[in-house]
């Protein structure tokens, strides 16, 4: 997939008020038009990170995108200590990334111990952080983001409790949903660990079990007749 196509996006709004985003070139939205905010939460932090019970989790998310797994695993995940890995290889830039309304409703619906400013500041940080960089944005989330293909990226083998893959659909980027993918993420998984995405399609899931995942069938977040979670 050509750079100059992922940069050629624009602002939306979904069905719950949160912002996303669209590929211009696509009929592919950074997250679910029935609510971006919704299915994060549905995804990603209940079938994901609640999922759980260590209280040190170190997390994987298969394209930052938009920030909104990061942001609300800092905020539901104030109790444990999280160590947070990410890649994107095409970054927000600034005026896309001060657009979205993330965090005033992030701050309106969450008993957070966040103030708005700390959680705004936390969210710049993120997405404005250098390549390689690791940050402690709060005492309990260390956070690290790489500008690399995940094919370039190397992991030290046991590395995660948890990965977010949340990637573009297989049909916008069928390179990051094969077996070869799936099986050097099993292999930087430790025993127990959860991947959970947004993805039910069935040749996702067959690699998955190929790769030595066990797959469940989640009931998916409005609009989403299931979700897939894979345990290694």
């Amino acid at each position: 997939m050509k750079k100059n196509t992922f940069l050629k996006r624009h602002l939306t709004f979904t069905k719950d008020g949160s912002s996303s985003l669209k590929l211009n070139c696509f009929d592919e939205y950074f997250h679910s038009v029935h609510g971006a905010i919704g299915e994060s939460m549905h995804v990603y932090i209940h079938a994901g990170l609640e999922a759980l019970s260590q209280q040190q989790i170190s997390v994987f998310e298969m394209g930052f995108g938009t920030g909104l797994n990061a942001l609300l695993t800092l905020v539901y995940g104030k109790n444990k200590q999280i160590d947070y890995q990410t890649i994107e290889i095409f970054p927000l830039v600034e005026r896309e990334y001060l657009s979205l309304n993330y965090v005033d409703l992030v701050c309106t619906q969450a008993v957070s111990s966040f103030s708005k400013e700390k959680l705004h500041n936390s969210f710049l940080t993120m997405h404005q952080s250098k390549s390689g960089e690791t940050i402690q944005i709060s005492p309990n989330f260390r956070f690290t983001k790489e500008i690399i293909h995940l094919e370039e990226k190397i992991f030290e083998p046991q590395s995660f409790d948890i990965v977010y893959f949340d990637a573009f659909s297989p049909e916008t980027q069928p390179e990051l949903w094969n077996d070869q993918v799936f099986e050097k993420l099993c292999a930087a998984m430790r025993k127990g660990g959860v991947l959970t995405t947004y993805c039910a399609k069935g040749t996702v899931k067959r690699s998955l079990k190929r790769a030595g995942f066990t797959i469940e069938n989640l009931p998916g977040p409005t609009g989403k007749r299931e979700i897939t979670r894979a345990f290694f």
